[in-house]
């Protein structure tokens, strides 16, 4: 069976790892087997039907309890378009676990997790390093013995402190024994990008041609893009991502703002970013307008708000309450939302706005005035929100207004 993953990075196509449903119950959410199987297909839907070589959605962890098993099992049976992850601690019960739980799946995986310092082999597995790197070689034949079709692969926690020479030579030799792409797991969110450029750097250059790596940055210190950004650099193709940043503590990178980086004018990436190729980085076209529905039914489902500030996915964006950008908008945002990203214009009515942003709902809502009487509604619209405390006016609360002032008869609550 062809591993259309390791197909993909080795010839420099992306590859995204989305964690929304197994490290996202980190952020204290959940997913019914059901949803995980329709949020899989969705996010699968944005590759045109080529998912299976770009997208690796993590199922869960098996052995975290009987309905989270059950969860897997739904999820591998109604997801035939990407590949279904399974991921779990380094014994050979996860391991056994996981193969039954994912083995419905057209696109199955597994994975299992190994501590690359001292002080994790003793948090995580109660044994040295050496043991733990042991431990982790063996468990690599026995699953491949068991499952050989199954592609394997396996998450290195805790990078930032490993001694590259030791990790490097785990690391071939787990390639050497049938390992697909091994995940360098900034586990904490500690790596600076010139800290992550020396470490990658000296332990590339140890590794043999048969070790893939990916990468999995946690954004503690607010990094994860830019380390992402910067491993793309380097010619790594496998990206851990989650859905809003959901995930442990400060989440990963958000699926959402590296698939708008990666996918708006592909062509640039070279220029603006120093990722080489970028015409490889896809095996067909990307739906690029339907990620914001699709962050906000996640959001929706799993009841997360999406702020107004949020990159790509907030309420700001495409949202215009004042008057120079209600003028020109172009002028006032790097990119067009309604062309890029299918987001309809909403003008908004707050205490900055302006004669022309009061015109123009007003029209909306069935109203024409005449100069002089805007300039007693933009009176009350500015006097209003500094009592209230609410700076954004219903439409409902605007037609009273309106009302008033067609009427002449303003009255003392304005």
């Amino acid at each position: 069976m062809e591993d259309h993953i390791k197909t993909s990075v080795k010839e420099g196509r992306i590859v995204f790892w989305e964690e929304i449903a197994r490290d996202g119950a980190q952020s204290k959410t959940i997913l019914t087997g059901k949803k995980r199987a329709y949020f899989a297909n969705k996010n699968a839907s944005l590759f045109n039907g080529e998912a299976h070589k770009h997208l690796i959605f993590a199922s869960g962890f098996p052995t975290a309890g009987k309905n989270e098993f059950n969860a897997i099992k739904t999820l591998a049976e109604q997801v035939d378009t990407c590949y279904l992850a399974t991921h779990g601690r380094p014994t050979r019960n996860d391991m056994d676990t996981s193969i039954e739980a994912i083995k419905a799946a057209k696109y199955p995986r597994l994975s299992f997790l190994i501590p690359s310092t001292q002080e994790k082999a003793k948090t995580i597995m109660k044994c040295d390093l050496e043991e733990a790197f042991q431990t982790g070689i063996d468990l690599v034949k026995y699953t491949k013995d068991k499952q050989p079709d199954f592609p394997l692969d396996i998450a290195i926690v805790d990078s930032p402190g490993a001694d590259t020479s030791r990790l490097a030579e785990f690391l071939n030799e787990a390639s050497e024994n049938g390992v697909s792409i091994s995940k360098l797991c900034d586990s904490r969110g500690l790596f600076y990008p010139n800290e992550l450029s020396r470490f990658y750097k000296d332990l590339a250059s140890k590794l043999t041609s048969k070790v893939d790596l990916g990468v999995h940055f946690h954004n503690d210190l607010s990094m994860a893009l830019w380390n992402s950004i910067l491993m793309l650099q380097q010619g790594i193709r496998m990206v851990s991502t989650s859905w809003l940043g959901l995930a442990e503590r400060s989440g990963l990178v958000s699926s959402e703002q590296i698939l708008f980086v990666l996918f708006h004018e592909t062509n640039l990436l070279n220029e603006r970013l120093g990722i080489s190729n970028p015409e490889n980085l896809i095996s067909g076209d990307f739906n690029l307008k339907m990620i914001v529905g699709l962050a906000k039914e996640i959001a929706e489902e799993l009841n997360i708000p999406i702020k107004t500030i949020d990159p790509i996915i907030g309420s700001g964006l495409n949202s215009i309450s004042t008057g120079l950008p209600f003028t020109n908008p172009k002028q006032f945002q790097p990119f067009d939302p309604k062309e890029v990203l299918g987001v309809e214009q909403d003008v908004v009515v707050t205490h900055m706005a302006s004669k022309k942003v009061i015109s123009h709902v007003a029209k909306q809502l069935g109203f024409e005035f005449n100069y002089d009487e805007l300039s007693r509604i933009l009176d009350i619209i500015k006097s209003m929100p500094y009592d209230s405390r609410n700076p954004v006016f219903k439409n409902s609360e605007l037609s009273i207004i309106f009302n008033s002032i067609k009427n002449k008869k303003v009255g003392e609550s304005f």
